[in-house]
């Protein structure tokens, strides 16, 4: 919606296009919320133009706001500009033609845009202003200088029998501090089986909304569902952690590829949660109504979506640091037991917070690195990055999967651990696989560099073989002389420190496999185990002080 004199010089004119569209925005109800028909992430902001940016002939919208002075009057409201039988107040948010600029009244989300006439009602729209499919020879004769990038076109979507669900929070006033993550729990259908195929966001208020995430509550599980959303931690809480989707402006929807749906309704997911982020620094009065639009469809596709967690469970970053490295995954021996045929990975997200600087999960194939099944060069620590495969990636049975993270902790000035508070860090990643049976307990945890995967398929980990371990507590003598000499004491006597010196020798007992031990991360430990660290604690920093510990930060090849 733009009305100037044109300048000669190319750099100029786009100023003066952005600053005279900014203007007239403000002088139409949702003026900064009218929906792009070809971008679901987008807006229109030339109202008044063929193009989304001012650009472009005026369309008959423009025409009647300037015959109305450029002002949003009770006629402009009530005309239908674009004639498809809705008046531009509707069109708008404004059905009953109240707002003002000076006094504006609570508007409705902006339906469509009030400029173009769709003549082809017959075809399935996004929006009813633009015709579409806006590829077709017919809708590109009618838009003109409409022009749509291919690259967001989700052919799913308009297939027969396909239905919406929108997981959207009521309008509700947003806080009136820098960041606010807010969610809601929704029900779905669930008196048959459904395949979700694509998801994509509803925008009311762009000034607000940073961010979004869907989740998927576990199945086994009943989360109680209230009327309104309520403030959330940044990392959602079992059990719905996982993420089915992030709007991101690099990756604005989700096109599910057409051989995989996300198992949904009856013999699938029966929950989801929506996660908005807003940011209002300046404590504006602000509300918001945005959320997720999840398409579904009864006609099951051939495989069935799963989801491989990477994640290590426990770091800790020193301060000043300007470049720490955390790594996890998923070796080679572990995907060969657990990866019964091939599988294809077709999206992944990387999960990071504020220190976060890279992050990148590689496929390593004959100690290969083939393939990033996600980079992220530049975190953004508020916003998840998604990554879509258009040609899903095989991974094969004895395959590795290495995650990367780096962090910066120049500006800090004490450690900062795992954990899922805000002042705590992760490194985290998600991969969407197919088919789901092919790839058992597709989970795969790190302690420190101690993939944990290993002992839970072979066994065996940075020379250590759990069960022959627990069957030397049983057979050597000297352990039993540890327990009983050391297993009461407060302090490290002479002859402790000598019998820890040669127990702490074993593979299983130094460095970071120790400190797993004694962390009781592995699970339910042998009774004998635990007494074993009992008496072993009391000597643990004169052993270090003599220099007889393995180094802590030992690295697992892939």
């Amino acid at each position: 919606m733009c009305g100037f004199t044109y300048i000669l010089f190319g750099m100029t004119c786009v100023f003066r296009i952005i600053h005279c569209f900014e203007q007239y925005q403000h002088e139409i109800p949702n003026g900064f919320n009218v929906p792009n028909p070809c971008d679901p992430t987008g807006i229109w902001n030339g109202v008044g133009h063929n193009g989304p940016e001012g650009q472009g002939n005026q369309n008959q919208f423009g025409k009647d706001f300037l015959a109305a002075g450029r002002k949003w009057t009770e006629k402009l409201c009530k005309a239908d500009s674009d004639g498809d039988g809705m008046m531009n107040g509707y069109e708008l948010g404004d059905p009953w033609c109240r707002w003002k600029k000076e006094t504006p009244t609570s508007l409705l989300p902006a339906q469509h845009h009030p400029g173009e006439y769709n003549k082809l009602l017959n075809l399935h729209t996004i929006q009813a202003s633009i015709c579409e499919p806006w590829d077709t020879e017919e809708c590109q004769r009618h838009n003109g200088s409409i022009v749509c990038p291919d690259h967001l076109k989700c052919a799913a979507a308009y297939e027969p029998h396909v239905g919406q669900v929108s997981a959207r929070l009521p309008l509700t006033v947003v806080p009136r501090k820098e960041f606010t993550y807010a969610c809601m729990v929704f029900n779905l259908p669930t008196k048959r089986t459904y395949h979700m195929v694509e998801a994509k966001p509803i925008f009311y208020n762009r000034r607000v909304l940073h961010h979004m995430t869907l989740y998927a509550c576990d199945p086994k599980f009943t989360v109680r569902v209230s009327g309104k959303p309520f403030e959330c931690p940044k990392v959602t809480t079992a059990p719905c952690q996982r993420i089915i989707t992030s709007y991101n402006p690099k990756f604005p929807i989700t096109c599910l590829h057409d051989q995989v749906g996300i198992h949904f309704g009856k013999d699938g997911i029966k929950q989801l949660v929506i996660q908005v982020l807003w940011n209002n620094p300046s404590g504006l009065a602000y509300e918001d109504s945005s959320g997720m639009a999840v398409y579904m469809t009864p006609n099951l596709r051939p495989n069935v979506a799963g989801f491989a967690t990477i994640d290590s469970t426990v770091f800790q970053i020193p301060p000043g640091m300007e470049s720490y490295l955390v790594m996890g995954g998923c070796p080679g021996k572990c995907t060969n037991k657990r990866i019964t045929k091939e599988v294809y990975i077709a999206m992944g997200i990387n999960l990071m917070h504020k220190l976060g600087k890279n992050q990148r999960v590689e496929l390593i194939r004959n100690n290969t690195i083939i393939h990033n099944l996600t980079r992220s060069d530049d975190v953004d620590p508020n916003r998840p990055d998604v990554f879509r495969h258009i040609d899903p990636v095989r991974v094969l049975p004895g395959d590795s999967i290495r995650m990367i993270c780096e962090f910066n902790s120049t500006q800090m000035t004490s450690p900062v651990n795992r954990g899922l508070s805000p002042e705590e860090e992760i490194c985290r990643a998600q991969l969407m696989y197919y088919p789901k049976e092919n790839w058992v307990n597709p989970t795969c945890l790190g302690y420190k560099h101690v993939p944990l995967c290993l002992f839970e398929t072979v066994g065996e980990a940075m020379n250590c073989n759990y069960q022959s371990f627990l069957d030397s507590l049983q057979k050597e003598a000297h352990f039993n002389t540890t327990i009983a000499t050391c297993g009461l004491a407060t302090t490290c006597s002479a002859a402790c420190l000598h019998l820890v010196s040669k127990d702490r020798q074993h593979p299983c007992l130094r460095g970071e496999l120790y400190e797993l031990w004694k962390s009781e991360l592995i699970g339910q430990p042998d009774e004998k185990m635990k007494n074993l660290y009992k008496a072993l604690v009391p000597c643990e920093k004169l052993y270090e002080q003599n220099a007889h510990l393995v180094p802590s930060r030992g690295r697992t090849a892939p």
